[in-house]
């Protein structure tokens, strides 16, 4: 599956690297990204091609999940 993470969630980036390391070994892709998106069409990249979505306080717009419908979670 392809797992990303789209917002920075105040952990250290070893710490999210480390994760990521441990889904790729799973056979899974791990994307991250240490700024938050600046705008809906930054959200629709970010999640292209993407199955897994983790975000913590943003909002995800309807229009976000509207352009990406291979998201599962």
């Amino acid at each position: 599956m392809n797992i990303s993470l789209l917002e920075p969630l105040g952990v250290k980036a070893e710490v999210i690297d480390a994760f990521g390391q441990e889904m790729e070994k799973a056979g899974h892709s791990f994307t991250w990204y240490a700024e938050k998106a600046g705008s809906v069409d930054e959200l629709i990249a970010r999640s292209k091609d993407q199955e897994i979505i983790m975000i913590a306080n943003s909002p995800y717009p309807a229009e976000v999940i509207e352009a990406n419908p291979q998201i599962k979670l």
